[in-house]
């Protein structure tokens, strides 16, 4: 198994990176802290070395090649656990970050954390962004926010912190993660050059498909459009996004797999998700309290207890159809 500072050094490098030897000392200091920390507070459900130097670390640093960060102040919108934000820190000492956030709890993980790392680059602030003092507004040179909200919410929240000239990176996932047609969602980002498109990748394969289609650049056709038009049908409304701010669950649920488990079973390999240890996982919704309190915490406004027993009556009806397949 690869150490974090291996994944991390051979990552930057493909981004066209140099990473110090302080710097990987920080982030193996912040992993411990995630580690320790996060599983008390519940900050990211992703686990492991690898997983979080990938999907956090390198995720985040992968900003770097989008904007110009020499001597920029930085506005990190609902950092949550420091992402994007923190990791671009460790980076930039050149660059200034402000990593707001609404949930005070959070702040201070953060601000122990940037203590323990000797940044002197970061502050870290409880409030609301709505709530932003006036001396924000039109403050900053870039501005960027991972999941958060809807796009539309996020973009009335954070433009008015940019400064003239300056830059907004949104870190949107498209549907949540679970659009399968690679060529489709290329086609259609082909349509919008205003937009510049992070590919997040897992795996090799992947890179190998986006390579593809980066060299054969296909275009949009009323094929790709059927297929874009039928994913909008069927991952709109109550369609959770994973991002994982319902977390902590007082029963113990896994929301942010539960709440989509029909998306998973139809556009996933669905036979992983049928296993005991998964139906185990499901039925524990059963023991929801109805405490409302992920329901509060929804940045998309979703009834998450009434969705959790909807997906959970069609886990059982799939389960029952297709699990001797």
């Amino acid at each position: 198994m690869e150490k974090l500072e291996d994944i991390l050094r051979e990552g930057l490098k493909l981004m066209g990176q140099e990473v110090a030897e302080d710097a990987l000392r920080r982030f193996r200091i912040y992993y411990e802290r995630l580690t320790e920390v996060g599983s008390v507070m519940n900050l990211t459900a992703i686990k492991g070395e690898g997983p979080v130097a990938t999907l956090h670390f390198l995720d985040s640093a992968a900003l770097l090649r989008y904007a110009d960060f020499s001597g920029a102040r930085v506005l990190d919108v609902g950092t949550g656990a420091g992402f994007p934000g923190l990791p671009l820190a460790i980076l930039r000492s050149d660059a200034r970050f402000t990593l707001l956030d609404s949930q005070q709890k959070r702040i201070d993980f953060l601000q122990d954390t940037v203590s323990r790392l000797g940044l002197k680059n970061v502050e870290c602030v409880c409030l609301r962004a709505e709530e932003a003092p006036p001396e924000y507004r039109e403050s900053f040179d870039i501005v960027t926010s991972r999941a958060v909200a809807r796009l539309n919410v996020l973009a009335e929240l954070c433009l008015p912190f940019v400064k003239l000239g300056g830059s907004f990176i949104a870190m949107k996932g498209l549907s949540g993660g679970l659009l399968n047609n690679a060529e489709a969602c290329y086609a259609f980002m082909q349509e919008h050059p205003d937009v510049v498109p992070i590919w997040g990748i897992q795996h090799e394969w992947e890179l190998d498909q986006w390579l593809e289609l980066t060299e054969r650049n296909p275009r949009m056709t009323p094929e790709l459009q059927a297929v874009i038009d039928h994913d909008r049908t069927e991952l709109s409304g109550d369609f959770c996004r994973s991002c994982g701010y319902c977390l902590p669950c007082a029963a113990g649920i896994d929301i942010p797999q539960a709440a989509r488990m029909a998306q998973l079973l139809r556009r996933a390999p669905y036979k992983p998700y049928l296993s005991d240890e998964w139906r185990e996982k499901m039925h524990q919704i059963k023991n929801c309290i109805h405490c409302n309190a992920c329901k509060s915490r929804c940045p998309y406004g979703l009834d998450t207890p009434a969705l959790l027993q909807k997906q959970l009556a069609d886990y059982d009806a799939f389960y029952a159809a297709h699990h001797n397949d």
